[in-house]
Parts: C-alpha cells; sequence; structure tokens
C-alpha cells in the first residue's frame, strides 16, 4: 500500500514515450489499483518562476496545479505471505 500526493503540473520530457493529459493520467492510476481520494485542477495559473512571466508573448510560461491523493491498498496476497 501506500500514499501518492501530487501538488504540481503535468508536465513531461519532451523525450517521454507517454504524455498523458490529466484525465488519461486519472485513468492510469485508477487501473494500477489505486483509490483517488482527491483530484483537482486548478482555475489558478501559477508562474514556472516569476510571476511577471505568466504572459510572455504568445508563449504561456505558467501552469494550473494538479492536486490530487491517491490511496494503493495493499495487495492481500502479499499481506498474507508477511504474516507467515
Amino acid at each position: 500500500g501506500g500514499v501518492w500526493v501530487n501538488l504540481g503540473p503535468v508536465q513531461w520530457h519532451r523525450n517521454a514515450m507517454l504524455q498523458p493529459s490529466a484525465n488519461e493520467l486519472k485513468d492510469l492510476i485508477l487501473l494500477a489499483g489505486f483509490d483517488i481520494k482527491h483530484w483537482e485542477i486548478s482555475e489558478t495559473l501559477l508562474a514556472y518562476r516569476h510571476p511577471d512571466d505568466i504572459r510572455k508573448g504568445t508563449r504561456a510560461e505558467a501552469y494550473r496545479p494538479l492536486k490530487f491523493v491517491a490511496v494503493l491498498q495493499p495487495d492481500e496476497a502479499w499481506v498474507d505471505d508477511a504474516a507467515i
């Protein structure tokens, strides 16, 4: 089991093989067996560096934070084995 807490952007390296959207990421987290306790995409834009950088020409230098808490329940087979 475990708890996964995320408080940042959905941002992927340009060479990442997968670059899921927030909704696709949510589906992947559920498929991995996590129970999502909280899921929120902030309405407020946050600057990556300095607040004056939110709009620089035609390129946004800001993101909307993805905030979530997901809990992975322990695998019952693993718990039984650990008790032996």
